[in-house]
């Protein structure tokens, strides 16, 4: 047993070194070729001047153990030769086998001209906003040589009124519609524009049959007066502020033409709108006991709590965007619903229209808020009266009750056509509140025996 052993450790060891010589041998073998392939012996490619050829041998990576190798030995893998071409280097630099060259070379510091770096092309992005179209041109009618002229004077609210007025006049040839605004006028500050003195001017070359003011916006600031200047929501800067509105209320009279005076709109900043519904309580109280028509549009443009609104009902009923990003100006809707306030009197006035038939759809009356036709217009009697409409739906009265009238039948007979109150209502019917009779058709319980 032991020299069995023995010679088993003898041939294990002889079996080794022949491996061992073996793997030598091949090694050896290797690195003699790839001297030769370095030296320049053997077949090669053309290589570009100055083109360094690099050859390195890389051992093979040691193969994960798993059991096959456990009981066999590991199976030597030979070592790869692999050959690398440099491109030639500018300035003449060689780089050793492993070592990094730079991905890009600089230009020579004599060279003028820089190296272009080509950059992928970006495509242009996608428009996030739909570009809002632009508004439809109004179309308009060639007005007569006689036609009412109506002169618009103000700010730049007036300006979108101005607008307004022009879009709801387009195809009337009647009447043409002449914008003398100044945007960025007022009555606080007459130093940069004072429309006391330039309306006469503006009223004597235009020669408008009918005059429509709306001023107030850019009001927000100090008022000069001889003791001084009054800081805005002092002291005395209303009572100031409401001598500047009689002042150029004389001169609207003088010119002995129908005068409008639209009111301020609500704004989206709180604080504004407070000071704007506190200028539009000066503008009626001392434009009430004049001739002049104070045109109250604050709810036209308000929510159910007078506060400022964004969209709202236009002409045909349709929710549409009546102001602008800044919640001030108004668009082209808004324009031309603020117009809609002063048109229909306009046209009463100036072609002897009936305002409630000259409303374009049965809903725009609801633009009017709780104004009714007619009302403050400040016109005289015969001209400021409309045609009363017709009833078309009874007074409302309890489902319980129903009217009598002497000499005719329940329903009212021709009285109730005519729209007439009826003057006396009796009970024909009492609700019960016990059990239903059997066998009525609202009796829903079972019949006895079932």
């Amino acid at each position: 047993m032991p020299r069995r052993i023995s010679s088993i450790r003898c041939a294990g060891a002889r079996r080794g070194k022949e491996d061992e010589m073996e793997r030598t041998g091949r090694t050896l073998a290797f690195l003699l070729t790839a001297l030769c392939l370095a030296a320049g012996f053997g077949p090669a490619p053309a290589l570009a001047q100055g083109t360094t050829r690099y050859v390195i041998i890389q051992e093979p990576q040691p193969q994960r153990p798993n059991i096959f190798r456990f009981l066999f030995g590991n199976r030597r893998q030979p070592p790869q030769v692999v050959i690398q071409e440099l491109p030639p280097d500018p300035r003449g630099r060689v780089y050793a086998p492993g070592q990094r060259r730079p991905a890009q070379q600089a230009a020579p510091r004599n060279s003028r001209t820089k190296s272009a770096r080509t950059r992928p092309q970006r495509s242009a992005p996608a428009a996030t906003r739909t570009a809002v179209a632009p508004p439809k041109p109004v179309v308009t009618t060639p007005k007569d040589d006689d036609a009412k002229r109506v002169l618009v004077v103000g700010d730049f609210m007036a300006k979108g009124l101005a607008n307004g007025l022009e879009e709801a006049f387009a195809e009337e040839p009647k009447i043409v519609v002449i914008d003398g605004t100044n945007g960025s006028s007022g009555l606080v500050r007459d130093d940069y524009y004072d429309w006391a003195a330039e309306l006469p001017k503006t009223i004597e070359s235009e020669k408008p049959d009918a005059i429509v003011m709306m001023v107030g916006s850019n009001d927000r600031q100090p008022i000069r007066t001889d003791k001084g200047s009054l800081a805005h929501g002092g002291e005395g800067w209303l009572e100031a502020y409401g001598d500047r509105v009689e002042t150029v209320a004389k001169v609207l009279l003088a010119s002995d033409k129908p005068v409008f005076w639209v009111g301020l709109l609500p704004v989206r900043s709180s604080a504004m709108s407070r000071d704007y519904s506190e200028l539009n309580s000066t503008l009626r109280e001392k434009l009430e006991p004049t001739a002049i028509s104070f045109v109250d549009v604050w709810n036209g443009f308000a929510d159910e709590n007078g506060g400022y609104v964004a969209s709202g009902p236009d002409m045909n009923g349709q929710t549409v965007q009546q102001r602008t990003g800044d919640g001030l100006n108004l668009t082209g809707a808004g324009q031309r619903k603020l117009a809609f306030f002063v048109e229909r009197d306009l046209q009463r006035l100036l072609l002897g229209g009936d305002a409630v038939a000259a409303l374009p759809q049965p809903g725009a009356a609801a633009l009017l808020g709780e104004s009714a036709p007619g009302e403050e217009s400040g016109m005289p009697a015969e001209a400021a009266a409309p045609a009363a409409p017709k009833e078309v739906i009874s007074p409302m009265a309890s489902v319980d009750v129903l009217p009598v009238v002497p000499g005719e039948s329940l329903s009212g007979g021709s009285h109730a056509l005519a729209g007439e109150r009826p003057g006396k209502v009796e009970v024909v019917g009492e609700r019960s509140s016990g059990a239903i009779p059997a066998g009525r058709v609202d009796n829903y319980a079972w019949p006895p025996g079932r």
